[in-house]
């Protein structure tokens, strides 16, 4: 007797434990499209791109200069007392860090459009054109900024004709001025291609999923809901790395964890009709799933790009995806079979 008891109290806890999660996510997206940047959003996305700063001439330890998110951005911390001009691609001003922290950004300056967009796709107003006085406009206080910097990054969707076969290689050097506290200095860097790597070991780590699968038993069990609920959280979970790994300045809302979002609801839902409409639960629960099926799809590449901008580890957003892929096949399976059980005569 002691073992349907301790059944019915583990699964009580993790109802709760869901429950809760369900709120937090509401609350996390709440404050994503709160804080969300819709002048632009155009957040790191996973590459086969690494761009490096290999060195500063002269040499500064007042301002750090690193690439952020494989390729995206490049990021400058300033320290306090200190001041750094950034120029644009015209050598007009682009951006302006001053020694209190205040970044300024001016917005005569081409650069303040064309660094908008990942490719540089973006209209500049009739007349901006960086010879006017600039016009500054306050966009920080930390002593921080990233920007979309053309010149460190490939600027095609395609592959640079110099790679080739399977191994990291050289798609160009780079450099760029910047003025620290008014003395010129130069920015050196490199933009490396690296290759894929093996999809396998996410895939082998995540077939763990289908074991609390194996406990189903066809009729009321609620193991399917609990195993889409517990998905549809490591989903959410990947998804926010992946954002607050984007500088915060072009940070928007991530649209993927709304299907773990609604998947999770699913799933609770089909945990709180389990006893009473099992039926319902069911169907909710393949609902649940299906949505992270679109979730795992579009999030599938995760597993073999080699740069993954995110606050996890690589092997943690691998193995995660591959976790969700295969819950979400596996409870695809026994809900359908739970379906046909119900309507076989």
């Amino acid at each position: 007797m002691e073992r349907p008891l301790r059944t019915t109290t583990t699964c009580r806890a993790v109802k709760r434990g869901l429950l809760s999660a369900t709120g937090t996510l509401a609350m996390t997206l709440a404050v994503l499209v709160v804080s969300a940047a819709p002048a632009w959003a155009d957040p790191a996305v996973p590459t086969n791109y690494e761009s490096r700063v290999t060195g500063l001439t002269p040499s500064t330890n007042v301002a750090e200069f690193e690439v952020i998110g494989g390729d995206s951005f490049l990021q400058v911390t300033v320290s306090p007392g200190h001041e750094v001009l950034i120029p644009g691609y015209f050598d007009e001003p682009y951006v302006r860090i001053d020694a209190d922290g205040s970044v300024w950004l001016n917005e005569d300056s081409p650069a303040s459009y064309i660094n908008l967009d990942r490719y540089g796709n973006a209209d500049i107003p009739e007349g901006v054109d960086g010879q006017d006085e600039p016009r500054w406009r306050l966009v920080g206080r930390d002593g921080r900024y990233a920007w979309h910097d053309h010149r460190t990054h490939w600027m095609s969707p395609d592959p640079p004709p110099v790679v080739s076969g399977g191994e990291r290689q050289l798609v160009f050097p780079w450099e760029l001025p910047v003025v620290v506290d008014g003395r010129e200095t130069i920015i050196a860097g490199e933009l490396i291609w690296v290759p894929s790597v093996s999809p396998i070991p996410g895939l082998l780590a995540g077939v763990i999923a289908l074991l609390p699968l194996l406990a189903w038993k066809p009729g009321r069990s609620n193991v399917p809901a609990l195993v889409a609920g517990s998905a549809a959280l490591l989903a959410a979970l990947i998804i926010l790395a992946e954002t607050f790994a984007t500088p915060a300045d072009a940070r928007g809302f991530p649209v993927r964890i709304v299907y773990a979002g609604v998947a999770l609801a699913a799933a609770v839902f089909a945990l709180i009709r389990s006893r009473s409409r099992p039926a319902m639960a069911s169907r909710a629960t393949l609902f649940a799933a299906l949505t992270l099926l679109v979730w795992a799809v579009a999030a599938i590449e995760l597993l073999w790009l080699p740069i993954l901008p995110s606050a996890l580890s690589e092997g943690m957003v691998r193995g995660g995806v591959g976790l969700v892929l295969w819950a979400t096949l596996g409870v695809i399976a026994v809900s359908v079979a739970d379906e046909v059980r119900r309507v076989r005569p």
